[in-house]
């Protein structure tokens, strides 16, 4: 018997449509590389702001501060403290605004910020601070103003990989930690050649400058999932071609709220009210608590860390113990971006076992390294520190990939920004308090670390509990239908 019409038309058509996907599958894997790319160059750079103000420091910018401009001196260290201060500040309460901007204006406002990243750069490397305006002040403010809504404004490209999501949604987390090496590598190049502040940055702020015209070639609407990714110039770039996948369906979603995906449900009803119910949700709570737990315990323990390692050590001489203070947290600071690695194997766990399962590495990594703090011995404190940078990624990992699966993708951006406002406050303040038990009322640090054990545990606790529960009745709720 002989083939129909419409069989002929079909195997015709196959050749055209394994094509269309092959072209579709590249443009999905090039569009995530260069973000990858953008966020290791845009995103978390103020977290190597130290290798920057080294540079600063050693062009002698700011030693007109100083009694004598020839020698370093406090005013100097001071002022520069204070503007990284100032410029994580005003990164953290900016994240709210310009994330609901990222919901309602689409990707391509992408672009407004890697702007505002690269103009920041390009006027600390040509800056002036013995003029009438200050532009390398002004100028660390805005490199780093857009650096927190990074991570949540690509999160939407994970919908590409469908099977892959969370490994996705946890390398740009990653990236975010990972990013503090940019700084590093430009004071490496400043180290070796010798060369001014201006050329040193340059290349830097040419390099985001770049990233400009990316992010103009983003696509116009958020990438839900089952899109698929294609590039056309007339289409002034990349853009999106509609699936019929729904996100509710997926196979690893889990169900937090419901959100209509149709362009004919309205704004209050596919934005507002799916962001209201995401954001007051025992999801938002529980996971607010585990993420700002393990800030507030990281930034003291980093803060303090050449303090802590001068208590261990235990030498009389106030010198001797400046030095070993300065040696090992160098060492600290430079092997931490490594530990971050461990979020893109955290975004593996996720995909491969579920959420609750994968969120026992980071819960056991921090009751453990909670404990091991207590150890009073300084060349154990350096595998505590790797640790517990490898468990905050971990954590923050695990939090952004429950935010892929669990929050609608439209409304996602703006979530993220305001969990990330609302962690400001009590990150702002706590780590100071737990400094003031030290300075002010005479605690060891010994008797602080162990105070902040029985928190880490309640709280692993009940974040795993959560997501078991969550996963549960998602899979009942699947089953059900």
């Amino acid at each position: 018997m002989g083939k129909s019409k419409n069989s002929k038309i079909i195997s015709e058509a196959e050749p055209l449509v394994m094509a269309k996907n092959k072209s579709s599958g590249f443009n999905a894997y090039f569009l995530v590389s260069l973000a990858f790319l953008q966020m290791l160059v845009s995103s978390g750079i103020i977290l190597g702001w130290q290798s920057l103000a080294n540079i600063i420091k050693d062009t002698g910018a700011y030693r007109f501060l100083c009694e004598d401009p020839s020698l370093p001196c406090v005013e100097e260290e001071v002022y520069l403290a204070n503007l990284m201060s100032i410029s994580q500040s005003v990164q953290m309460f900016s994240v709210l605004f310009l994330s609901i901007l990222m919901d309602v204006i689409g990707p391509k406002f992408m672009a407004v910020c890697q702007f505002i990243t690269a103009l920041g750069t390009f006027m600390i490397a040509v800056g002036n601070p013995r003029g009438s305006i200050d532009y390398i002040w002004y100028g660390a403010i805005l490199q780093n103003l857009c650096g927190c809504i990074y991570i949540p404004s690509f999160i939407h490209l994970s919908n590409l990989f469908p099977k892959g999501r969370a490994v996705i949604a946890s390398t740009f987390s990653t990236l975010y930690g990972f990013s503090s090496l940019t700084f590093l590598v430009v004071q490496l190049i400043h180290s070796h050649f010798q060369t001014t502040l201006k050329v040193s940055l340059l290349p830097l702020a040419f390099i985001q400058a770049f990233f400009v015209l990316f992010s103009l070639l983003l696509p116009n609407r958020i990438i839900h999932l089952g899109d698929s990714c294609g590039f056309s110039l007339k289409k002034c770039g990349f853009y999106s071609i509609k699936g019929n996948t729904n996100e509710g369906n997926s196979e690893n979603q889990v169900n937090v709220v419901r959100s209509d995906r149709e362009n004919n449900s309205g704004f209050v009803q596919s934005k507002i009210k799916p962001l209201f119910r995401s954001i007051f949700s025992e999801m938002f709570v529980v996971q607010f608590l585990l993420e700002v737990l393990v800030v507030v315990s990281v930034n003291f323990y980093v803060s303090t860390l050449s303090l802590q390692i001068e208590e261990l050590s235990g030498l009389s001489s106030i010198e001797e113990r400046k030095k070993i203070g300065y040696y090992w947290s160098t060492i600290f600071t430079t092997v931490s971006p490594f530990g971050s690695i461990v979020g893109v194997l955290e975004g593996y766990l996720v995909d491969r076992y579920g959420l609750w399962k994968s969120a026992l590495v980071p819960t056991i990594l921090l009751v453990v390294c909670a404990i091991f703090k207590l150890v009073p011995n300084v060349s154990f404190q350096l595998l505590t520190f790797i640790a517990y940078t490898t468990s905050q990624e971990a954590v923050f990992s695990s939090a952004y990939s429950l935010f892929t699966l669990a929050i609608p993708t439209d409304v996602i951006c703006t979530f993220a920004g305001v969990n990330l406002l609302l962690q400001s406050f009590p990150v702002g303040y706590l780590p100071q308090y737990l400094i003031s038990l030290f300075s002010q009322n005479g605690w060891t640090f010994q008797e602080i670390n162990f105070m902040l054990i029985p928190p880490t545990i309640i709280v692993g606790v009940i974040y795993v509990k959560f997501l078991y529960t969550l996963e549960r009745k998602s899979k009942l709720q699947s089953i059900n239908e």
